[in-house]
């Protein structure tokens, strides 16, 4: 709340606090404020269906306003960054064509592998492009931890053989079981419709299976690389084995994007440092990070 409205609002409930009677059960109290509250939200939600239309139609059109001047600083960035990303996919496209039929005859399992990730990880960079061209460079930021830990296990997969590619599209199988315990144990409260048993029993048997065919460390989160790593299992030794670590403090920082601690409370990456703000929305600064 702004100080502004508080010092408005604050004069008027003490002056209501200073009429009541001092005998009135707590109960009572308890009550007229319960009241009060649920008729306040329905006047103001009656008061922003009524004027929504008007509102977006301003907000719309600062946002367009203030892209455009984004562009005036940032276009030819954005340019280059929506260049490669095109280039990306064109290159995968005929890469795809080129090599589809071999690959699919030779049960190419690290073709297919690379394949998803890289088309995942064009999405994502698409998903920064937009994100950066509407200026949220934190969410960018965040993103981009995403692709970097899609370029680490492509990375990983190509210096290795088949069966590890195939024990990470596996695993997916161990997920979607850890996934669905979770959902299961909540779905109530969530009120949402649960798995039936046997939707269970199945999942639980696929993943069993896989455990028994790869071994116990499979069932956690980086287990499709069990066995393969010269340290502890974690995407950090991955990121290691790939020869990319020297990106670790970048990753590190961008993980302050994505998580809820308190250091991106007071760093945000779209507030100078000068600036004297509460970040909520859209910014011009930070882009170059």
């Amino acid at each position: 709340m702004s100080p502004t409205r508080k010092n408005r609002f604050d004069p008027i409930l003490l002056r209501l606090l200073a009429k009541a009677d001092p005998d009135l059960p707590q109960e009572k109290i308890d009550t007229a404020i319960r009241d009060a509250t649920e008729a306040a939200g329905e006047y103001l939600a009656n008061a922003l269906r009524k004027g929504k239309r008007s509102m977006l139609i301003d907000l719309a059109s600062i946002r367009r306003g203030f892209e455009v001047r984004l562009r005036d600083i940032w276009g030819e960035a954005l340019d280059a960054l929506y260049a490669l990303y095109v280039v990306a996919i064109e290159a995968a496209e005929d890469y795809f064509y080129r090599s589809r039929d071999e690959a699919v005859e030779d049960d190419d399992i690290v073709w297919e592998a690379l394949l998803r990730i890289q088309a995942r990880a064009c999405h994502v960079a698409s998903e920064i492009q937009a994100l950066l061209r509407t200026g949220h460079a934190e969410g960018a930021q965040a993103r981009w931890r995403t692709l970097h830990e899609l370029t680490v296990v492509a990375s990983f997969l190509r210096e290795h053989d088949e069966s590890v590619a195939r024990r990470y599209l596996e695993h997916q199988t161990i997920t979607r079981w850890r996934d669905a315990q979770q959902y299961q144990k909540h779905a109530a409260r969530l009120q949402f419709e649960p798995f039936a048993a046997e939707e269970m029993c199945e999942m639980r048997a696929e993943h069993d299976d896989l455990i028994r065919k790869y071994g116990r460390d499979y069932g956690s989160d980086w287990g499709w690389a069990a066995g393969v790593l010269n340290g502890p299992l974690g995407f950090a030794s991955i990121e290691n084995a790939a020869e990319l670590s020297h990106w670790r403090p970048f990753y590190r920082d961008a993980n302050a994007a994505v998580h809820a601690g308190s250091r991106r409370l007071s760093q945000r990456l779209g507030i100078d440092d000068a600036a004297q703000t509460w970040l909520t929305g859209m910014s011009n600064a930070g882009l170059a990070r």
